[in-house]
């Protein structure tokens, strides 16, 4: 049964209310036949608070960011959200996370590798950066957010040609204009600054100075 954080049904708490059951069960009031009815719901009776915090922390960081990329040491509701995401990709690679706890951080677009996070973080960045520039040509030692491009950009050439590189990341970078082969030397220097120019766009040209603005003044007698 996989109810995600804070979803109501007809004015009513069901997250709240099938964690309510949960400690109800921990603490021994919970009538056997409610038991085995959550249990044909297929209940998780396994969740505990520090995985009800962690989630819900999870949740507000995707919230405000739209991803689960979190930094190290980030914290979030007093929760250190960088250790916790860490702790559930280890329990997945273990197999001891449970297939309801998989898909509720899946449906946060979790990556269960921290490497596939990382690069998914630099794409990003590198596709702001086409997006703002129009190539992805960017300047030695340039700063995307967290990452210098131009060597993440110079690093995936090589993975390219090392055969390391996925399909899927090939077809990605090649979204954005990626230029896989770059000439060495002075041709290298030409063709990256013609693509630079080529999408910067001309200055607008000055408007013609209206004729009558030309013609001298007209003497009255």
């Amino acid at each position: 049964m996989h109810v995600p954080h804070g979803h109501v049904l007809d004015g009513f708490d069901l997250y709240t209310w099938l964690w309510q059951q949960r400690a109800a069960r921990r603490a021994g009031p919970l009538p056997a036949d409610r038991v085995a009815e959550l249990d044909a719901l297929g209940i998780d009776w396994s969740i505990r608070a520090s995985h009800h915090d962690g989630y819900a922390a999870a949740r507000r960081f995707h919230a405000d960011h739209g991803h689960l990329d979190v930094p190290f040491g980030h914290t979030v509701n007093g929760i250190d959200l960088y250790r916790w995401l860490s702790a559930r990709r280890v329990d997945y690679q273990k197999g001891a996370l449970s297939a309801e706890r998989v898909r509720a951080l899946e449906a946060l677009g979790i990556h269960w590798s921290i490497r596939e996070a990382a690069w998914q973080r630099n794409l990003a960045a590198a596709t702001a950066y086409y997006q703002r520039e129009g190539h992805l040509h960017p300047r030695k030692g340039h700063d995307g957010p967290g990452v210098d491009l131009a060597k993440w950009l110079s690093k995936q050439r090589a993975a390219r040609r090392a055969g390391t590189l996925t399909d899927r990341q090939i077809a990605a970078l090649d979204a954005i204009g990626m230029q896989w082969e770059i000439p060495s030397g002075g041709a290298r220097t030409r063709q990256v600054t013609a693509r630079r120019r080529a999408s910067t766009p001309d200055p607008a040209p000055a408007s013609p100075t209206p004729a009558h603005q030309n013609t001298p003044p007209t003497e009255f007698q």
